[in-house]
């Protein structure tokens, strides 16, 4: 009995061995080629991304001081949406222009901070 508890502990060892030395090596390569995985990630990030609106993004990586720059290229404010929908307490669906406040001040920026907002939360 006693024999199969050691032979048992004995391969869970060994198996969390074998775990720790996988992930030793796959962060060790992570570390050693960071442009490569940076730009692997942010590939596949972009690339996942669907939005009613147009953008591109840009980034540059500079391993010297591990510093990864983006640059979000913003959709038009033409491109935002000119109208806005609101129902009436009388259940009236009403279709408005909207203001340059409200366009610069609403949408645009949502639109803008969100991206932002995306972009920085997202872990490499």
């Amino acid at each position: 009995m006693r024999k199969k508890k050691e032979a048992k502990k004995e391969k869970e060892d060994f198996l969390r061995k074998e775990i720790y030395n996988q992930l030793r090596e796959e962060l060790e390569e992570k570390i050693a080629r960071p442009e490569e995985i940076i730009a692997k990630k942010m590939a596949e990030f972009s690339s996942n991304i669907v939005l009613p609106v147009e953008f591109s993004i840009d980034y540059q990586y500079y391993g010297s001081n591990k510093s990864l720059y983006i640059d979000l290229d913003l959709p038009e404010i033409e491109d935002m949406p000119q109208k806005k929908a609101t129902l009436s307490s009388n259940g009236k669906l009403s279709i408005k222009l909207k203001t340059a406040k409200q366009l610069y001040k609403g949408r645009l920026c949502k639109v803008c901070h969100w991206l932002s907002f995306l972009f920085c939360g997202q872990s490499l």
